[in-house]
């Protein structure tokens, strides 16, 4: 189907009918289209677009060449309505803005660019910034992948002790370390007290708590210039990162127990 394409709109009817005549003597059918409502009453004619002429899709290069030969149009008109040109013949081919008024089509245009937009900015920005609550830090353990302290990068590596020992030879203690995939662990307790892991010492103990939406850890009893800070966090799936003025730490969630949890 070879569609009508506007290739000019005007403000006033008898501005149209100048081109209109000079482009039918060569040969170009026009149309034309609201020219009645804009003579019923003129100023209604920026509400509908103005009055616009229109040719058959196969003719208008042929119409705007007649135009820029006549001095109608100079060819900075030409590449200046080339985009418009092009979206109304794929507007035109659209079900159901194709109906539609240019103004509407333009307005819809707009708003779907901006929803796009707006996601985009959603996804880059916050979509990775979940608000961590005490419930899902308290949960299980963190698997420490790796300490950033003042750009060097430190590989967590426990030291058993007499003291760690002890602790890690009670009952609870046994069965709390067989119960992970974590070669190196992180544990938030409700208490309020977390246990790091060592960067070649015992492991760590520390205080914990909110502040705002961070989390502030101090008390270390050792290795209190990495570990203790106000760090942000920044959440993406099972991945955790710590970051404060001087270290990151990067945890992952220990999924051993949600592995062994067998679904029905």
């Amino acid at each position: 189907m070879n569609e009508l394409i506007t290739i000019r709109t005007f403000i006033y009817p008898h501005e149209m009918h100048i081109m209109r005549i000079y482009l039918e003597s060569h040969g170009v059918t026009c149309f034309v289209k609201d020219e009645l409502t804009v003579q019923a009453y003129h100023l209604f004619s920026p509400a509908v677009g103005g009055v616009k002429l229109q040719v058959r899709e196969d003719d208008v290069p042929r119409a705007e060449a007649l135009l820029i030969v006549g001095g109608y149009l100079s060819q900075e008109d030409v590449a200046h309505e080339q985009p418009s040109l092009r979206w109304k013949r794929f507007a035109s081919k659209v079900p159901v803005i194709n109906k539609w008024r240019p103004e509407y089509r333009i307005s819809f245009v707009i708003v779907i660019g901006l929803v796009l937009l707006m996601t985009a900015v959603y996804f880059v920005f916050f979509s990775d910034k979940k608000t961590m609550t005490t419930s899902e830090l308290t949960l299980g353990k963190w698997c420490v992948l790796q300490i950033n302290h003042r750009d060097k990068a430190y590989k967590p590596n426990t030291k058993a002790d007499a003291t760690s020992d002890a602790d890690t030879n009670s009952p609870y203690q046994i069965h709390i370390s067989i119960l992970t995939s974590c070669e190196e662990c992180a544990q938030f307790n409700d208490d309020h007290t977390v246990r790091l892991p060592g960067i070649g010492t015992r492991y760590i103990k520390a205080n914990w708590y909110w502040e705002d939406d961070k989390l502030r850890i101090d008390s270390a009893d050792t290795l209190r210039l990495i570990y203790n800070g106000l760090y942000k966090i920044k959440r993406r799936s099972d991945m955790i990162t710590l970051t404060s003025s001087s270290t990151v730490i990067y945890l992952r969630e220990d999924d051993y127990l949600r592995q062994m949890t067998p679904e029905f």
